[in-house]
């Protein structure tokens, strides 16, 4: 069963956008992923949110992070756009 880490809705203004990313990348560094990790899943997710902006026509993005066992999916949605990117945790943090 996956949980719902936490949901986040962020405004198109390009002030807000790394919000999203940041709070995804910290939240993968808490359960376990390597800083490295967390930064490139961080670069991943400012893209997506962009391009989910762009698809929205300027309505805010949501994102949904969930963890299930040793997998960590964020999904990003706005407009009629939804993307969702993957980690895997390392073994012992899944526990």
């Amino acid at each position: 069963m996956k949980d719902l880490a936490f949901e986040l809705q962020v405004p198109a203004d390009p002030a807000f956008r790394p919000i999203a990313a940041e709070a995804a990348g910290k939240y993968g560094e808490s359960v376990g992923l390597a800083g490295d990790e967390a930064r490139s899943l961080e670069v991943s997710l400012q893209e997506t949110v962009d391009l989910a902006i762009g698809a929205g026509g300027g309505a805010p993005v949501n994102l949904e992070v969930h963890r299930e066992g040793d997998r960590l999916d964020v999904t990003v949605s706005g407009g009629a756009r939804a993307s969702t990117i993957s980690r895997t945790l390392p073994q012992d943090a899944s526990s």
